[in-house]
């Protein structure tokens, strides 16, 4: 049986009388093509009209296209000749008055995948509330994605999404992957499950079965699963036949950790539900003594309060369990691979610039092939050529951003001393009388001399020279260049202090970008006590950076090929 025919056939998973279709679509002056369509099997019986569009009609114009949306309801019959003209021909047959939206052979069927409920689920942001048992889908994969345009401006992306979200509850943004799909969501519709822990010894899962009412009298024969784990070990597991009760108790032998929970329909054999998570076992309440002490203090010109507690606390929650010793103790296995990836990092003075130097280089190597980025307001020759120039993929865009040399607080001491030989100055022609008026005006004209001396070295244009000096290190590199797409740029924005290696990633094949926190800069790297850490949020670094970049396309240091 076609897997089609087995999700859809009446009582396997759901009960199906109708199908929900939403196609989003790009409108083009002469040319229309699919952005993302899903279609919905429910419970519900509709007659449905040719042409027209049951539920909505929406529009969003874009600068050269717009992104239609149309929603309406089909048969069963005629929802599986959609299904099988885009199997057989690569084509969709919209509710646009025969009008095919698809016109290529760009896609691949994927075999059946069972989408469970739980909210870290990615493809559940582009579901239709798969909010209870949880769905099967069949999808049509577009391997193409010529969304470029869309998805290549992160923030513009973003923002299409939202105007998206509001219309229609599902989020592109966040499952880019799945732009230019087909999708054929088969909810579980069946049966609802609850389950619970059965009693105080923490030792079984009591499950509650409620049925649809069409099949109750005859429901299917099931296999109820329990798995718990803790720390990557399966400390109660266990599997035992549904009695057909509303009720049934499935004993683990162990149940207060991560818990899995499946129920398997034996003929067909197909998932009905999938859940994981952590049963409640006790809520601890801390409890602080209040106390009417207060600290209060001056802060830029407002008086704050701060209301203060005892540090003295006693907890509801008296002794600690093993399991929570054991949950408590796999931070210290997390921090040890973390370091071991260099997702994190703390370095010490014992470490050495060469220990440091060495993880960047490394980073670079195993990240580095869709380009990288350096941003360090301190950079310069040297930090390129020990980061940069180790990048082993050949013509990848290389982008070191660092800032314009700054002699401010050399130039505030030099105001200082001005000011300083005006006061002496001031003083002198106070004494006047004292002096004849021949070595008074000597004085004075050498005090102006030495304050015009002074004057002219700290208004040379430091930057200029040391931007000569850059170009120089670089033009009398000893290196044949061979592979190298670098350019070196500073910046004039003095806001920006934090120091980042970024990889970009590739927006045309959806890989996210990395971004690595340096916590000092790479003149100093590896000799301080600081962290190098991996950026959780790694594109709103990028899209800073990408602007900044942009903005200081007229400060070039440095470039090859030039």
């Amino acid at each position: 049986m076609d897997e089609y025919d087995l999700l859809v056939k009446k009582g396997n998973i759901g009960i199906y009388n109708s199908c929900e279709v939403t196609e989003l679509v790009i409108m083009e002056p002469n040319k229309i093509y699919n952005l993302y369509t899903i279609c919905v099997f429910q419970e519900k019986n509709v007659t449905p009209k040719k042409h027209q569009y049951d539920r909505f009609y929406k529009k969003i114009d874009l600068d050269e296209c717009s992104i239609c949306i149309f929603q309406y309801e089909l048969k069963l019959t005629e929802i599986k000749e959609n299904f099988e003209k885009l199997i057989h021909e690569y084509k969709w047959i919209s509710n646009r008055k025969g009008e095919y939206s698809l016109k290529d052979n760009d896609l691949r069927r994927l075999n059946k995948q069972f989408i469970p409920s739980i909210d870290n689920n990615r493809l559940n942001h582009v579901l239709k509330n798969n909010f209870y048992s949880g769905s099967y889908i069949l999808e049509f994969f577009d391997e193409k994605k010529k969304f470029d345009f869309l998805t290549e401006d992160e923030e513009h992306f973003e923002k299409i999404s939202k105007k998206i979200n509001k219309k229609l509850p599902i989020n592109l943004f966040k499952v880019r992957d799945r732009l230019g799909n087909f999708i054929f969501q088969f909810p579980v519709n069946i049966l609802n499950v609850k389950t619970k822990v059965a009693s105080d010894s923490w030792e079984s899962i009591n499950f509650n079965l409620d049925w649809h009412p069409l099949i109750k009298d005859q429901s299917p024969e099931c296999i109820l699963e329990v798995d718990s784990t803790l720390d990557n070990n399966h400390i109660g597991t266990n599997f035992e036949e549904y009695d057909g009760n509303d009720f049934q108790e499935v004993n683990a032998g162990n149940v207060d950790s991560l818990v899995n929970i499946k129920i398997w329909r034996k003929n067909p054999r197909l998932l009905l539900y999938s859940d994981s998570g952590h049963y409640i076992k006790s809520i601890g309440l801390s409890m602080s003594i209040g106390t009417h002490n207060k600290r209060y203090f001056m802060n830029d010109g407002e008086m704050e309060f701060i209301s203060l507690n005892s540090k003295d606390f006693e907890s509801s929650v008296k002794n600690q369990e093993y399991y929570q010793y054991i949950e408590n103790s796999m931070g210290i296995k997390e921090k040890e691979l973390l370091e071991k990836t260099l997702s994190f990092k703390q370095y010490t003075p014992e470490h050495g610039k060469l220990e440091g130097l060495s993880d960047l280089r490394r980073l670079i190597r195993e990240n580095g092939k869709n380009g990288v980025w350096l941003w360090d307001p301190f950079l310069s020759f040297d930090e390129i050529i020990n980061t940069l120039f180790y990048c082993p993929f050949m013509g990848v865009e290389l982008k070191a951003l660092g800032s314009i040399k700054s002699y401010v607080r050399r130039i505030y001491l030099n105001e200082n001393v001005q000011n300083n030989f005006k006061n002496l100055s001031n003083e002198i022609n106070s004494v006047q009388d004292g002096l004849s008026e021949n070595e008074f005006s000597n004085f004075i004209n050498g005090l102006k001399e030495n304050i015009d001396n002074i004057n002219e070295y700290f208004q040379r244009d430091e930057d200029a020279e040391w931007i000569l000096e850059q170009k120089n290190h670089f033009k009398n590199l000893n290196s044949n260049f061979k592979g190298l797409n670098l350019e070196f740029r500073i910046q004039q924005s003095k806001k920006a202090h934090d120091r980042f290696l970024i990889f970009p990633g590739n927006s045309k094949r959806y890989e996210q970008p990395k971004v690595y926190s340096l916590g000092t800069s790479i003149n100093s790297f590896g000799r301080n006590y600081h962290i190098l850490q991996e950026v959780l949020h790694p594109q709103a670094v990028v899209i800073v950076f990408d602007k900044i970049w942009k903005e200081s396309k007229g400060n070039l240091i440095w470039k090859y090929p030039e």
